[in-house]
């Protein structure tokens, strides 16, 4: 968790330091090439009544830690297509859905946009969709069934570095399962091979 802190809090500060254009390292991205991702999220899901009226439950809030690794192709220096997959509960801890328990994963496909504000920050967003899979299971193991579905993700928040071959993500996404609403609040690293 210390490792975490101190690259959110020292990340920002090591890009303001003025590098020369001219300086090796700092040599623009190229137009086209991969990019590897990974992060961690907190999501929360919450659902009414009304939505979980066949499982037989009541409205429910419910937090989980979670991670995300994928990769994206640059179509240019600021427009990827991406995929990624997603853990909502990473560490496998049944969350509690009235007397079930739900855990919740899946494939992202989206299309990722870059607005760089200067060499320290910019602006993100990504919009797509996302296979999710869902798994129930009453009393801790009997009766497990799978639910899964298609739905729409949107995603935004500031890029540290945009310009850079790393940069340091903080966004905040939505991941809707059928009724279910998930917010995700996510900080991540993305590294550009060249």
């Amino acid at each position: 968790m210390s490792a975490i802190l101190s690259t959110v809090l020292v990340w920002p500060a090591m890009l303001m330091a003025d590098v020369p254009h001219d300086a090796p390292h700092a040599s623009p991205l190229p137009e086209r090439g991969f990019v590897f991702h990974t992060s961690l999220s907190l999501s929360e899901t919450r659902a009414g009544r009304e939505s979980l009226d066949d499982w037989g439950t009541e409205a429910f809030r419910d937090n989980n830690l979670g991670f995300t690794i994928g990769g994206a192709y640059r179509l240019t220096r600021n427009i990827a297509l991406d995929v990624a997959r997603l853990e909502l509960d990473a560490d496998r801890v049944w969350s509690e859905l009235g007397g079930q328990n739900i855990y919740g994963h899946g494939w992202r496909f989206t299309l990722d946009g870059t607005w760089a504000l200067n060499n320290v920050a910019g602006v993100y967003g990504r919009a797509g969709m996302w296979r999710w899979n869902m798994r129930v299971r009453p009393d801790f193991g009997r009766g497990r069934r799978s639910i899964s579905g298609t739905d729409p993700v949107v995603e935004a928040g500031i890029r540290f570095g945009p310009r850079a071959s790393v940069n340091l993500d903080i966004g905040y996404g939505w991941y809707p399962m059928d009724d279910l609403d998930t917010r995700v609040v996510s900080i991540g690293l993305r590294y550009h091979l060249r």
